[in-house]
């Protein structure tokens, strides 16, 4: 099974502030909708809470309170670490998996991820969440593009 992450980060490597994306970008949200549309996703309880679960887009949660909370969603798995999410997704045979954050969530998957997705927002920007180092793991680009605020 293949790993992916799919990640965009600040200059500072800034990923949120108070549980939320600190910009909108609407042209990098389609980008990470397209690249996840049909795919297995896993990510924490906060990123989930706002993550766009249907039939075609199907979450793994890694939450030790997500069902404590009484919380349920359709097609959403819970998995108490990264290690049962990933025993939960080979289970179903999944050809790969996509890590949506957060930022403990990316720490832990770095060392097994195949590939990175990574949208660079040349901001510097406040934030309490960030997303780890990762040149060491990472160091071939395949494509780079690059959109002004207004995404042209």
């Amino acid at each position: 099974m293949q790993v992916y992450i799919i990640a965009a980060c600040a200059r500072n490597r800034v990923i949120g502030i108070n549980g939320t994306l600190p910009w909108s970008i609407p042209l990098d949200w389609k980008y990470f909708l397209d690249k996840t549309q049909g795919r297995t996703s896993i990510m924490g309880r906060v990123s989930a809470v706002e993550y766009p679960t249907n039939e075609h887009r199907p979450v793994i949660v890694i939450s030790r309170s997500w069902q404590a909370a009484g919380k349920t969603a359709p097609h959403t798995e819970v998995a108490t670490s990264y290690s049962h999410a990933l025993e939960l997704a080979a289970a179903r045979n999944l050809p790969e998996v996509w890590i949506c954050g957060g930022a403990s969530i990316y720490e832990e998957s770095l060392a097994s991820a195949h590939k990175l997705f990574i949208t660079r927002v040349e901001l510097d920007v406040k934030g309490d969440t960030y997303f780890p180092e990762w040149h060491d793991h990472f160091d071939v680009l395949e494509s780079r593009e690059e959109h002004d605020e207004d995404g042209t």
